[in-house]
């Protein structure tokens, strides 16, 4: 996931999409039922891959798919402190991609 950032950054969008499910795939293979610090942590990494997920998404221009990135990353861990932009931005973008208010 940290790779897929630098990848992301620079606008090297598939090689940072290859990484985002890389990790996402290695997280998977993490027991879900660890001992709680395990379970925190991971919980926290999967909100962060998927919070890069709608970063991702946001670049490509898919603004629906970004949305919801977003909204799945905050629902994952709401108290984590980028939890609150990918709430607005995933908020902002639902506005503007389906018209349930203004942008």
């Amino acid at each position: 996931a940290t790779k897929a950032i630098k990848f992301l950054g620079v606008r090297r969008l598939k090689e940072g999409e290859a990484l985002l499910h890389k990790a996402r795939k290695v997280l998977g293979q993490i027991p879900a039922d660890a001992i709680q610090e395990q379970k925190d942590s991971r919980r926290t990494t999967l909100a962060m891959i998927l919070g890069l997920h709608g970063e991702y998404e946001l670049a490509r221009g898919h603004d629906g798919q970004a949305a919801e990135y977003f909204g799945e990353a905050y629902r994952t861990a709401p108290e984590i402190p980028m939890a609150k932009r990918w709430k607005e931005l995933g908020d902002r973008l639902q506005r503007r991609t389906f018209g349930t208010g203004t942008p």
